[in-house]
């Protein structure tokens, strides 16, 4: 990313370049240092936008600091209708700056506000509204839901509550119960997200559908489509279940509406764990993904492009959680064999297989927990 120093406001001030756009950006490191906020780190996630926000949609952003989402969106994307909300008026003067620097003046609305009291005041609907809050999303989540039409996209960098760090913040912020933290926990964390959106939207007769999810960095981040409907909500809701883990043999799987295990493991016979409530099932939708991955192709962003061609092998295993061979391997006291060589074996096996992008040591595979570990001790042993 290009930087260099400018002058704007009364606060400390630099000029970065994203995509396209050229930006004016807070020379700061936190947010509570009382001026915008801006990530350089997330700039992963406003390639995403560009590339999954259809150009013809009204777009909302709730939390908007410098502006970087919306302006982007409306100078590489063309969108037409943008509408920026930020209390702080630091963050106000920046997004005046960089609308005027992009030439954007009249395609993007700035508002000086409360987030959720705009929305209410306000009562306008909009096709895409985004929350990108600096923690949870979770103050935020019930305007954005009422108010927004087709899409919602939903940012959580309190990953530790989401994960199992914390499960009495889970337990309060998110309903969930997350004793501990597991060896996928951050694909736990970004299901415990999306249940409880999903939950949370059905209180309105509204159904959220995960189409694009994305753990990376300090961030968790997903895209929903929305429709409304009692019916369609309890569909939605009918995807929201309990993981049953055992942590003697790492044995997974997807249960019920019930937090009571049905018995020991099926796997060691060691005591089930139950965790969530959490989305089970497709976090991805391969066409969004598959679109959004052709529009990055063509703009050159390469890192998204990589993220997405994993997500769209994902989305075929999605049915189940993915396994962390080095963890796998430790259980088995045994050294960890490359991904390459156990992804190899399944594959001549008859077994389906990808990496995972929550995970480098990770992969998916529809071989169960006894055929995996076969595979690990016969790699170890011939290595041996």
């Amino acid at each position: 990313m290009e930087e260099e120093r400018a002058t704007a406001s009364s606060s400390p001030v630099k000029s970065v370049v994203e995509g396209k756009t050229r930006l004016a950006v807070p020379d700061v490191s936190r947010p509570e240092d009382g001026f915008a906020f801006y990530n350089p780190r997330m700039s992963l996630a406003r390639d995403l936008s560009v590339a999954a926000v259809p150009s013809t949609f009204s777009f909302c952003d709730l939390l908007a600091a410098c502006g970087a989402r919306g302006i982007r969106l409306s100078v590489e994307k063309g969108l037409t209708d943008v509408t920026l909300i930020d209390k702080n008026p630091s963050a106000v003067r920046l997004i005046e700056q960089n609308l005027r620097d992009n030439g954007v003046e009249n395609r993007v609305r700035i508002v000086h506000g409360d987030a959720n009291g705009t929305l209410y005041n306000e009562g306008r609907f909009y096709d895409f509204i985004d929350i990108d809050p600096f923690g949870s999303p979770v103050p935020f989540l019930d305007s954005g839901i009422l108010f927004s039409k087709k899409m919602i996209a939903i940012t959580a960098t309190d990953t530790a509550a989401l994960c199992g760090v914390y499960p009495r913040v889970s337990k309060r912020r998110y309903m969930a119960h997350i004793p501990f933290k597991t060896p996928f926990f951050h694909e736990v964390g970004v299901r415990v997200l999306a249940g409880f959106a999903v939950r949370m939207a059905a209180r309105h007769d509204v159904a959220l559908r995960p189409v694009l999810s994305q753990s990376s960095d300090h961030y968790y981040r997903i895209y929903f489509e929305r429709a409304e409907g009692a019916g369609r909500a309890d569909e939605a809701l009918g995807k929201v279940g309990f993981l049953h883990h055992c942590r003697d043999c790492f044995y997974s799987a997807g249960g019920s509406e019930s937090e009571t295990p049905s018995g020991p493991c099926p796997s060691c016979g060691g005591k089930i764990h139950v965790l969530g409530p959490l989305l089970l099932g497709n976090l991805w939708d391969a066409s969004f993904c598959e679109t959004a991955l052709n529009e990055c192709s063509e703009r050159g962003f390469l890192r998204a492009e990589k993220l997405l061609e994993l997500m769209i092998q994902e989305s075929s295993l999605a049915d189940g959680f993915f396994y962390n061979l080095h963890e796998l391997c430790s259980k088995l006291s045994i050294g960890p064999p490359k991904s390459s060589s156990v992804i190899e074996e399944l594959s001549k096996q008859g077994f389906r297989v990808c990496r995972t992008h929550f995970d480098p040591r990770g992969i998916r595979t529809d071989a169960g927990l006894g055929e995996l570990n076969k595979i690990l001790l016969s790699l170890w042993s011939s290595k041996a």
